[in-house]
């Protein structure tokens, strides 16, 4: 293989961090649903293929509404920086303007993937192409 691989998963709160380092769960829903002002690293932002579970922003949604009723050990609301989703991206050691959609390894390498985070994290698997190496989940 061409490249390096990696597997990283993220948590992210409803708003971004302080310092903006971190940003918020619906700022990681728009860069993985490629809104055009959310993903300004990617040169020609294209659709993403749902691969299981439901949009990037319908999960955020979801987890708001529920950290909204939820509450901690002591009976509070939970806090407003408090983490509520779980974020991946893999990368894929080749970059995908060298790929075909047919290729054997890819769909091999994805179909791993899929197994692992719906088996595992029963988080919603999306695919983007257009980023280099990567692949979000």
């Amino acid at each position: 293989m061409a490249g390096y691989q990696f597997f990283h998963i993220e948590t992210y709160a409803r708003i971004s961090s302080k310092n903006h380092k971190k940003q918020s769960a619906r700022g990681v829903a728009r860069e993985a649903e490629r809104v055009p002002e959310a993903c300004l690293h990617v040169d020609s932002p294209q659709p993403y293929k749902l691969m299981f579970g439901c949009s990037p922003n319908e999960a955020v949604s979801l987890a708001e509404s529920r950290a909204a009723i939820g509450t901690d050990q002591l009976g509070r609301k939970l806090r407003k920086d408090a983490q509520i989703i779980l974020c991946g991206v893999a990368s894929y050691p080749v970059p995908m303007s060298e790929l075909r959609p047919n290729d054997q390894a890819l769909n091999y390498w994805l179909k791993l993937n899929y197994k692992f985070l719906r088996k595992k994290l029963r988080i919603p698997v999306k695919v983007n192409t257009d980023s280099g190496f990567t692949v979000n989940t």
